[in-house]
């Protein structure tokens, strides 16, 4: 599994939180609540995915904060119990991946592919998961990417 990297700039987001652990039911669920609430988003039109942001909590490290939101215009108000993120500007490497088996794509990312790469993953930064506006979760095949912020070392930049 090879990424792409990606120079891209910071851009907010809004969306649904919670606090969960890697491949919990909670994930799907809070998918479920936010799907309806998609349009109270002042989103830029300019971006039809959505996006589900991750970012680990210090000295927690099987627990994480997870927003299942949309790219929102800045400034944009933000809807009763919605939060809102920036997705810092940088270098991402970006992995696509079927739906089905996302989980192992994330294993694979952490534990094979960071390890070995010629760079760094940005610490404390957040990544995420970006899914087309056509994604059906039913779909096995569905296609997604993970993008997660990295700075390559000056022979790979």
């Amino acid at each position: 599994m090879e990424p792409r990297l990606l120079n891209q700039a910071a851009f907010e987001v809004v969306g649904l939180e919670i606090l969960t652990t890697p491949a919990s039911s909670d994930m799907p669920m809070l998918w479920t609540r936010f799907v309806p609430r998609m349009p109270e988003i002042a989103a830029t039109g300019d971006d039809p995915f959505s996006y589900g942001v991750m970012g680990r909590l210090a000295g927690k490290e099987a627990r994480f904060e997870y927003l299942a939101c949309l790219k929102a215009r800045p400034g944009s108000v933000v809807p009763a119990g919605m939060v809102r993120k920036t997705i810092p500007a940088g270098t991402y490497a970006v992995f696509e991946t079927p739906f089905s088996r996302i989980a192992q794509a994330f294993e694979q990312i952490f534990r094979v592919w960071l390890p070995q790469a010629t760079g760094q993953r940005v610490p404390a930064s957040l990544f995420y998961e970006r899914y087309a506006e056509d994604f059906n979760p039913h779909d096995p095949e569905a296609r997604l990417t993970i993008h997660i912020p990295f700075e390559p070392s000056a022979a790979q930049a």
